[in-house]
């Protein structure tokens, strides 16, 4: 079972942070603009959300069927139950990744740029406005067109 969490949700970098990420030795040989930059950040925030997710999963199914209810002898139980802690230890590791990820996010929103939030917002704002706009008229024409065919009846 594969699951995406491939939304796009594009969240504001503060600008000091692209600028003094510039500076550093690595993003000296990097060439990509800021906007390459956060969308392969992203993507690569939703492979390590994908793997470990796929992780917790597949050892909860693991633990799941380890711990079915059968006549075994003591060797079998002591082995199975080994295999449920290194699991579950597994399950655990993947859990405190998703913490570290949800706390890189959350610093990141709260250290982002308002003005990027807010010009990313009247951008959206005025495409909306734009596009009801535009559907009001369609709606217009449309009637127009209806009320000019039943008058021809």
């Amino acid at each position: 079972m594969q699951v995406k969490s491939d939304a796009k949700k594009y969240q504001s970098l503060s600008s000091s942070l692209i600028k003094g990420a510039t500076s550093s030795k690595a993003a000296e040989s990097d060439d990509r603009s800021p906007e390459e930059y956060l969308e392969a950040f992203e993507d690569s925030l939703n492979n390590r959300v994908d793997t470990e997710i796929g992780q917790l999963s597949d050892g909860l199914a693991e633990i799941i069927s380890l711990a079915e209810i059968s006549h075994k002898d003591n060797y079998k139980i002591s082995k199975e139950a080994f295999q449920i802690s290194c699991r579950s230890e597994s399950m655990i590791r993947s859990a405190n990744s998703l913490l570290g990820i949800t706390h890189a996010l959350k610093m990141i929103n709260l250290l982002g740029d308002d003005q990027h939030r807010l010009d990313v917002a009247t951008d959206s704002a005025n495409q909306l406005s734009q596009e009801r706009s535009q559907a009001v008229s369609e709606l217009e024409s449309a009637v127009e067109q209806y009320m000019h065919k039943e008058e021809g009846k």
